[in-house]
């Protein structure tokens, strides 16, 4: 006997007829899941291509300019480290001068003489290494400066390359495996130097702040003029020189995961 209720709910829903079709093979192919469609493999090498060029870009922007910046960072560091151990050594000879004679007396380790060095030759030593140590001081300003563009540069070109991951699955265009491994390393490695940048921005300021009175040597005899060493623009100097490099311990940049990136890339 024909349930009329069920019917009649289903006419409200607009469903119509109950009656299936015997003839009607629709339901059977709405069930079977979809085929994904090919996609032709000039657009698969096309869009590989893009890859490569955005990879390669990045690249040229890591090599070119945040690690070259970066190294050069590092030499000024340096050189900043050994102008104020001079510069402490000088106007720590000149306090020597002032007490006892007018010559320092030094041995060559190079020829078994003695040099004396006049107050003269101190003190225009003194004076040329004060210039140059203001001159490092604020190359490493703009050096920092560049960097924080070159970071900048970085995050741009890695936007373009979510964006053409992005594109690649709407389009259900399938590449190589490969280069969403490299996408994922890529951005894992932006973190990296993203982290890296903040704590040598840490390091720059420390540096800069650290240039004082204390650059010159002081009278030990006076008890009011104690310092700290621990301090000193001379320890801070070699501290920092100590712990720049990329390689350091204290480094948030893997060079394993560097080198990795720029070698993959390289191939391509």
């Amino acid at each position: 006997m024909r349930n009329y209720d069920a019917d009649f709910k289903r006419f409200l829903l607009g469903e119509g007829n109950s009656t299936p079709s015997i003839s009607s093979p629709q339901t059977c192919t709405a069930s079977s899941p979809r085929m994904p469609s090919s996609t032709p493999t000039n657009v698969i090498k096309r869009t590989e291509k893009k890859y490569l060029n955005l990879f390669k870009a990045f690249k040229g922007i890591l090599e070119g300019e945040w690690l070259n910046v970066d190294d050069s960072l590092f030499d000024t560091v340096s050189s900043i480290s050994n102008l104020r151990q001079r510069i402490y050594w000088e106007s720590k000879q000149l306090k020597e001068l002032s007490k006892n004679t007018y010559s320092i007396k030094m041995r060559s380790s190079f020829r078994k003489a003695r040099v004396h060095l006049l107050k003269e030759d101190i003190e225009l030593a003194l004076s040329r290494d004060l210039n140059k140590h203001e001159q490092m001081m604020t190359g490493v300003r703009n050096l920092m400066s560049n960097l924080n563009q070159a970071q900048e540069t970085l995050g741009r070109r890695l936007e373009e390359i979510f964006l053409l991951v992005l594109n690649t699955q709407k389009d259900d265009i399938v590449v190589n495996e490969s280069f969403n491994m490299t996408v994922i390393q890529l951005e894992d490695l932006y973190h990296q130097l993203t982290a890296e940048l903040y704590r040598k921005q840490e390091l720059s300021c420390r540096l800069l702040e650290s240039a004082n009175d204390q650059l010159f040597a002081v009278d030990e005899d006076r008890l009011d003029n104690f310092v700290d060493e621990s301090n000193s623009p001379r320890r801070v100097a070699q501290s920092i020189t100590r712990s720049w490099s990329r390689k350091s311990e204290k480094s948030c940049v893997q060079e394993k995961h560097l080198q990795s990136f720029v070698n993959i890339v390289g191939r391509d």
